[in-house]
């Protein structure tokens, strides 16, 4: 399936492969393959860039010494498209300068080759489970966004009072309302934001809120 972006075991993670070698390219496909991720190789981050679902891989092998668009060099184009992939870059030149440029860049991990498979595989797990975990909060993060939206600025006013700690007589004094129209706001903003307390709701709306401050 080399430099192929056919995509074979669908249900499965997808890693991308960018280097320049097709055997290494070879190798690699069949070592993430056998490993049951779902893969598609490039020769360069050209060929990358016009392959979105590919950039949208759980984890990115990126070779740095490309003809073209080095891979570190890359990262700044491949972040303009969109959230970045967890990056593992290889190099057969591997530096300490070159390692923290590369993690400054955003890459996930920085490997020597010729690199041991079981190694590669370890870094290449932990880097798609990053890359799922991050997901995951993201799709939380844009639900809670949803939410909030969806309160009217009344409420928003109470909840940002509720986020900092204020009783509902306080939050009454503050707003020219009764305690009991303060209650009232507040049963329909903790049941439009879904949370069953204020330790949750602290923990889910607290920095969003802090944003438009």
């Amino acid at each position: 399936m080399i430099d192929n972006p056919t995509l074979a075991n669908p249900g499965a993670s997808h890693v991308a492969i960018v280097d320049d070698d097709p055997a290494l390219r070879d190798t690699l496909t069949m070592l993430f393959e056998t490993s049951g991720y779902r893969v598609t190789a490039f020769e360069s981050v050209e060929a990358l860039l016009d392959n979105p679902e590919a950039l949208g891989a759980a984890c990115l092998v990126l070779d740095h010494t490309l003809p073209g668009k080095q891979g570190i060099d890359a990262l700044t184009t491949l972040r303009e498209r969109g959230p970045l992939p967890a990056i593992v870059v290889l190099t057969g030149f591997g530096t300490i300068p070159l390692a923290v440029r590369a993690v400054r860049s955003g890459a996930f991990e920085f490997l020597e080759k010729p690199v041991e498979p079981d190694v590669l595989l370890d870094v290449v797990a932990r880097a798609v489970s990053h890359s799922q975990a991050r997901g995951e909060a993201a799709a939380v993060e844009a639900e809670a966004r949803e939410r909030l939206a969806g309160l009217t600025p009344r409420e928003r006013e109470v909840l940002a009072h509720m986020l900092g700690g204020a009783p509902s007589k306080t939050i009454a004094a503050k707003l020219d309302i009764s305690p009991r129209t303060v209650e009232i706001h507040r049963g329909r903003v903790m049941d439009k934001l879904g949370c069953r307390g204020p330790v949750e709701l602290f923990r889910r709306y607290a920095d969003l809120i802090s944003e438009e401050v």
